[in-house]
């Protein structure tokens, strides 16, 4: 779920419900240092956002949206907590006078502009694996294909200059199978073009887990952690 920023006192009173099933404006206020219509404030805010209700007998309670919120938030710095980012990537290859050769692009669009890259997607709330991927392959490449899952993998993305990712993500490699369809080059992030391993080895920029996940996800059913450093620049 897309997490907003709230202040941290709208954050106290999203913990405190979590722990009950309701309790009333003077039982969320007596724990705090604010008077009465500063709360007033805070609390009248996460109702307006949805995340909180105010029953008929005057008693105050998450609503769904307010609990998942709520199941977000980081128990000692009471802030939502810094999630690895879920998305698809898509493997899709053919067999060209023996040789494998893979559906890659080189990225027009920042961070890691100039980078050869898989097709890859967040996926959206509620949103299937299958879904996610089609709708990625038709809208990046024109083409169609069914999709099955074939392994996990997680890779952090470092600069030269911090001990911190700056990116944390999750991908669900799916395998495309029954490719058909008429190709275009419409997607403005970068057109599409196949190469198989040896030729993308040849490129100047490609994202160094590359080669590793189309080596070793092929046919295989396995989740796989990758750390990757890169110039800051790059990112």
């Amino acid at each position: 779920m897309d997490v907003p920023e709230i202040h941290r006192t709208q954050m106290s009173i999203l913990h405190e419900l979590r722990y009950a099933t309701s309790k009333r404006f003077s039982e969320l206020l007596e724990p705090t240092e604010h008077t009465s219509d500063t709360f007033k404030f805070h609390l009248r805010k996460l109702v307006k956002l949805g995340y909180v209700e105010k029953t008929t007998d005057g008693m105050y309670r998450l609503t769904p949206s307010g609990k998942e919120y709520a199941n977000v938030l980081d128990e000692k710095r009471r802030a939502p907590k810094k999630q690895p980012k879920l998305a698809i990537m898509l493997l899709v290859s053919q067999l060209v006078g023996g040789e494998k050769q893979y559906l890659l692009y080189r990225r027009k669009v920042n961070p890691f502009y100039g980078y050869w890259a898989a097709m890859s997607d967040a996926v959206l709330w509620g949103e299937a694996f299958e879904e996610a991927a089609l709708k990625r392959l038709q809208k990046h490449a024109g083409y169609e294909a069914d999709f099955a899952v074939n392994s996990i993998v997680r890779t952090r993305n470092f600069t030269s200059e911090g001990d911190l990712p700056v990116e944390d993500i999750v991908f669900v490699i799916m395998e495309a199978s029954n490719l058909h369809g008429e190709p275009h080059g419409k997607y403005a992030g970068g057109v599409p073009e196949w190469l198989s391993l040896s030729q993308l080895l040849k490129q100047d920029k490609y994202f160094s887990s590359l080669p590793a996940i189309l080596e070793s996800t092929v046919g295989q059913q396995q989740v796989v952690e990758i750390d990757a450093t890169y110039p800051i620049g790059d990112f």
